[in-house]
């Protein structure tokens, strides 16, 4: 099968021919993927700020399409289902947000060819936004005064595209009495699908939401090199790919348009089962991949 491969050059994106995956182990699936975009955190990879261990990394985290293969162990989703495979995932040893985020060695590997391996990396140069944030939920509210429209404004940059330099200063000044008595707390992560997936997925089959607005192309795979060169000097942002199903892949009968009755599952790195089922429109590709995208955190 055909995948956009990263092998470790900066700024070059490939088309290659690589094996068509199998089941490894019994709670693996295998899906026929439909349609996928190109996500800003690619670029992290695209630049060379991020890679995997393997020689060649397969592009791309976010897909929806058909399970047409499952292991022995898998019981919540079937041959034909269809699955969103959303992009806020964690693995590791270690997990904050609960035993449903954690993967374990054997589970599956973020190298494997269309493995969840979504992530944000954080260069040098926004560092100072840590201190930016906090100073100003700080300085909003401090005890003993209100809100002051001055002073919120004078915590802002003068100009767009212009910040004053103590702004952004890789040092700040913690003001830890004002943080200790307004009872903040720090936290960071990402979310969990399955805690708004079934609100998101309502959202976007009742017609309240349509997020597929951002998606400013619909390419096909051979396009994609050209297209990252783009994303990566923004002329482009949300580049939506689509796939013609192989001949044969299985699928449940598809309804009239607009009241296609397929089932829509997420699954993750953890047990590759689904842990979501629910009626979708296959005929909102668009706002159905954006989902994965977006949906988890714009909704």
């Amino acid at each position: 099968m055909r995948a956009a491969v990263f092998a470790g050059q900066p700024f070059n994106i490939a088309i290659e021919s690589i094996p068509v995956p199998v089941i490894m182990s019994p709670n693996d699936a295998i899906v026929q993927i439909t349609a996928s975009d190109l996500c800003g955190s690619d670029l992290h990879t695209y630049s060379g700020l991020v890679g995997g261990s393997l020689p060649q990394w397969i592009m791309g985290h976010e897909a929806i399409g058909y399970i047409t293969e499952i292991g022995s162990a898998v019981t919540t989703i079937s041959v034909g289902d269809y699955v969103v495979i959303p992009d806020a995932l964690t693995t590791g040893h270690f997990s904050t947000t609960g035993p449903e985020q954690l993967a374990f060695y054997g589970s599956g590997s973020p190298d494997v060819a269309g493995g969840l391996q979504g992530m944000e990396a954080v260069n040098a140069e926004l560092k100072s936004d840590e201190g930016i944030v906090i100073n100003n939920m700080v300085m909003v509210t401090r005890p003993g005064s209100g809100i002051g429209v001055i002073g919120v404004y004078v915590a802002q940059p003068s100009t767009p595209g212009a910040p004053l330099a103590d702004t952004l200063s890789p040092n700040i000044t913690f003001p830890m009495t004002y943080f200790f008595f307004k009872g903040l707390s720090i936290r960071s992560g990402l979310v969990n699908p399955k805690t708004y997936a079934q609100q998101l997925v309502d959202l976007i089959s009742s017609g309240q939401a349509k997020p597929s607005f951002i998606t400013t192309a619909i390419i096909s795979l051979e396009e994609l090199p050209d297209y990252y060169a783009r994303a990566a000097n923004a002329t482009k942002s949300r580049c939506l790919l689509t796939w013609t199903l192989l001949e044969g892949t299985p699928r449940r009968e598809a309804l009239p348009a607009y009241d296609s009755r397929e089932i829509l599952c997420w699954v993750g790195p953890e047990s590759r089962d689904a842990v979501l089922s629910r009626r979708c429109f296959e005929s909102f590709h668009k706002d159905l991949m954006e989902l994965a995208w977006c949906g988890l955190r714009s909704y």
